[in-house]
């Protein structure tokens, strides 16, 4: 198997930890996030499960199973006139791809 080949496929619960791993570096040592602290696990994943009913959530994985990134969108306000609008977020994991 190549092991450049890398998977998308559509996030679940349980990858909430390996997700987190992602995220927490960039809560911890930017701004980019504009969240003030590293969230739970389990906080973390109820965001993944209350995302997934209305709005895409995946996973990029190598051929060895390991997240090196995720997508997702979001209501980007709850407004009526923004019904049709969304923001989406993109995570890669530090120095995966060097």
């Amino acid at each position: 198997m190549r092991d450049d080949v890398i998977t998308i496929r559509k996030a679940t619960a349980e990858d909430a930890s390996e997700i987190l791993a992602i995220y927490a570096p960039y809560v911890a040592e930017t701004t980019i996030s504009f969240e003030q602290q590293v969230l739970e696990v389990a906080e973390f994943a109820t965001r993944i499960t209350k995302t997934l009913p209305d709005y895409p959530y995946y996973v990029a994985q190598d051929n060895k199973q390991n997240i090196l990134g995720y997508a997702y969108a979001g209501a980007y306000n709850s407004r009526v006139c923004y019904n049709l609008t969304a923001e989406i977020s993109i995570y890669v994991k530090k120095r995966c791809c060097t």
